[in-house]
């Protein structure tokens, strides 16, 4: 089954997603230039549409057409965002 966020968890997540959609422009991508494949324009689209303040988003397409690699990018890029927060909170240098 699907596990539910307590009400003090979705707010510090909600809360964390603002300030990394506000970190940088939305429509930047950090990670996208560092992906070692090509990387197709709607493979893009998942990490954008977090960035642009989407709660949820749903990859679903036909087999073979990038769905790990969406995934992987949004991951990507919302552990850089959240690190270089932290850094920039608690005074750390990379």
């Amino acid at each position: 089954g699907e596990r539910m966020m307590a009400g003090g968890d979705a707010a510090v997540l909600r809360a964390a997603l603002g300030a990394i959609a506000h970190e940088q422009r939305a429509i930047d991508l950090w990670t996208a230039a560092d992906a070692r494949l090509d990387l197709l324009a709607y493979q893009l689209e998942p990490a954008l549409a977090v960035l642009g303040s989407a709660t949820r988003v749903l990859l679903a397409d036909g087999v073979g057409l990038g769905k790990t690699i969406q995934a992987g990018l949004l991951l990507a890029e919302l552990r850089a965002r959240l690190t270089r927060l932290f850094r920039e909170h608690f005074g750390e240098t990379a």
